[in-house]
This record gives C-alpha cells, structure tokens and sequence, in this order.
C-alpha cells in the first residue's frame, strides 16, 4: 500500500515541440501529495465515463491535502511519494483518457500517461460512509485544447503498448482425494468430483475472457488441507478466491446455489452447520499442519481486514445476482458463517455452493455438463460485474 505524509509546493513545467505540421504538447504537472502521518493510499482505481475519465485514490482514513486546480492539457501526469508504503515498481494498464499508470518504487513516483492531451476537469474528496469504508481522493481528467510550439522530431514508431496485468483468481474445488465431501442420496455422484469439474470448465471461461488468470488450488483427485489451499492463494497474490462446494442437507428438499462469505456469527443454522462440516474437513489428513501459512493460521476473525471482509460480501451479491438469472437459488442465497476456507485477510473471497446433492433435482442437475456451463456463466458474469464496479 502507498503511504502519503505531507503536502509538499506544487510546480509544473511545459515543454513543447513541433515536427512539420505535426505537434506534440508535454505538460508535466507535478504534485506531492500530503496526508496525515497514519494515513495510508490503499489503492488506484482509474474508470472511463462518456466525456471524462475518473482516477480515484482510496484511503484508509481522511487524508489532509489541498485538491489540484486547473491543469491545462498535460500528456502525463507525475505524483511524487514518499518511499514509506509504496507498492512494487509495475505497470498498469488503465482507460479512457489514461493509456497507462507506472508505479516507480526507486523514483517514489506514480507516472499516468495519457493518450491525448487533456486537463483536469475536477477534484474532491469523498468521505467514508457505511457503503464504502475508505475515503476517495478523486481527479476527474477531461480533452484539453492542444498548443502549437517549437519543432521536435517525431518517432517512427510508437512504442509498444504495456501487457494487460490480468486479475489473479483462485479456484478451489472442495475435497478431494480421500475426503470425497458430501455422497448424492443414490451414491452415483460425490461432492470433490461436481467441484472439480465446476472449477476446470470456469476457470476455462474466465480465461478466454483474457481479463483474468485462474489458478486451481487443485486440478485432480488430491487432498488438500485447508491450510495448503489458503497459502497457495497468498503465494500467488491472488485478486479473489472462490471455493466451490456442493453439500447435502438433511432435508432432502433444500436445493439451490447459495454464497457465503466469512463472519464469527452465522448468518442461521444452516451456515453454521456448513461451517463446522467444512471445516472437519482436515480431520481426514496427515496431522502435520506444515503446510499452513502462519498468518492464516493464526488470525482471528475480528482482526480479519474490514475491506477485505466488505469487498467478499459486494463481491457474494454480484454472484448471487448474476447466477440467480442463470439457475435456481437457495432461499436467502446469500448467508455467512465461520468458514476456515474464507480467512484471508488479504484476499475478498466467498464459498459457492452450487446446489445440495442430497436433492433428487440438484443431483440430476449438477450432474449435467449443460447446468455446470449455466452455473459457469453465472459466476463468470458476477465476476466481471464485481470488478466493474467496485474497481472502475
């Protein structure tokens, strides 16, 4: 995360050049941000909207700083930090009127080039409230006129743009090896073989997509710890981690898809019961916990990130949302609950269940390669609704 302590003067310089009837305009607009000592910048987001384009800076408490006025048409833009906070050196690719953004650790600089000359139409701050926990620092940048000036050679070649950074998402398909999760009422199906086949096909559509790498936390019949599937999710900096599940149900009519996402107190009976059977689930292994990330292992749930825990819940509303269109859904589709899966206090993530396989209708189901690519289809829309959203 980026930490930003002081406000700092403001200067900006013009450098103009001109090749033949062809003219570049390079404002270089420098501002150094201040805050309050403790306030950290959590993150970037950067969204493109009819006839302007939107940075906003997400605080984790209310910065202290006077808002940028009245740039005229900067090509890029420089906001200088101090080293404390700053995330790796990166590129990131952006839209609308910015090409791309590049966080330079060394130089203590975030660099926004734009693809054309523009300026800043707005800026303001936003304050915390009960939907959006952090404080928003937000420059809206808008065309600006171009200006003729001295000549400068043009290159033949625009340089290549930047890769597209991928969102990182785990899927993790419940059981496995000897731990075959729940058994349909006429023994033909087991949970740890729906999960896998429900992970594979959309980790598949998720990456045609070219917007997101999927990882497995396992891509065949093998037993995982708990503990092993949340460390593979923190190793890989994952974006979101999604566990799938298809659970049974003492009363063979519940059926329907349903997302939980973590809190000490379920939200009823059922979650609770969910909870306390998915979290047994290491009791089938080895009883060397090796493989379990300290920090995982050791975290409570009141100390577990408030962000993290109000992104998984926008997150479970999306998906419930967009799956709700494609299949059936649990009455109350979206419930909590103490699951050990969902602890990370780094990364927004949810438990799927995809239908009870203790109903005659959900085995049929859940069975069918046809419903599997429904409920894919569900969860794939919820998950592009979610980063367009809540990270535009």
């Amino acid at each position: 995360m980026l930490g930003i302590s002081q406000w700092k003067k403001r200067s900006k310089t013009l450098i103009i050049r001109r090749a033949g009837s062809a003219c570049l305009v390079f404002l270089f607009a420098l501002f150094i941000f201040c805050t309050t000592q403790s306030a950290q910048l959590k993150k970037i987001r950067v969204g493109s909207h009819p006839t302007f384009t939107r940075i906003v800076f997400d605080f984790d408490q209310k910065p202290q700083f006077e808002a940028p006025r009245n740039l005229e048409t900067p090509d890029y833009l420089e906001l200088f930090f101090p080293s404390d906070g700053l995330i790796e050196s990166a590129t990131q690719p952006a839209e609308g009127l910015v090409a791309t953004y590049h966080v330079q650790k060394a130089r203590k600089k975030i660099l926004f080039r734009f693809k054309e000359p523009s300026k800043i139409k707005n800026s303001f701050l936003i304050a915390a409230n009960a939907e959006m926990p952090t404080y928003r620092y937000v420059i809206d940048i808008e065309k600006g006129p171009i200006e003729i000036g001295p000549v400068s050679p043009v290159p033949d070649k625009a340089p290549p743009p930047p890769p597209i950074e991928k969102r990182i998402i785990i899927i993790d398909a419940g059981h496995g090896g000897i731990d075959t999760g729940a058994v349909s009422r006429s023994k033909k199906i087991q949970e740890k073989t729906i999960t896998l086949s429900v992970a594979k096909l959309l980790s598949e559509k998720l990456n045609k997509t070219g917007n997101y790498n999927c990882i497995l936390t396992r891509d065949k019949d093998a037993f995982l710890k708990l503990g092993q599937r949340l460390k593979k999710a923190h190793t890989l900096k994952g974006d979101l981690f999604i566990s799938l599940h298809a659970d049974s149900n003492p009363q063979s009519d519940v059926r329907g898809l349903a997302v939980y996402t973590l809190s000490a107190v379920a939200s009823d009976r059922e979650a609770a019961r969910l909870a306390k059977k998915e979290n047994e689930a290491d009791l089938l292994g080895p009883a060397s916990d090796e493989s379990e990330d300290p920090e995982v292992a050791n975290i409570l749930i009141d100390l577990v990130k408030r962000e993290t825990m109000n992104l998984s819940t926008l997150l479970a509303r999306s998906l419930t949302k967009k799956a709700g269109e494609q299949v059936f859904l649990l009455r109350k589709p979206h419930r909590f609950a103490d699951f050990y899966v969902l602890r990370s206090p780094k990364i927004p993530s949810v438990l799927v269940e995809l239908g009870y396989i203790s109903n005659r209708e959900d085995e049929k189901l859940l069975s069918s390669s046809h419903h599997q690519d429904k409920i894919c289809e569900g969860l794939l829309e919820g998950i592009n609704t979610y980063f367009k959203e809540h990270y535009a």
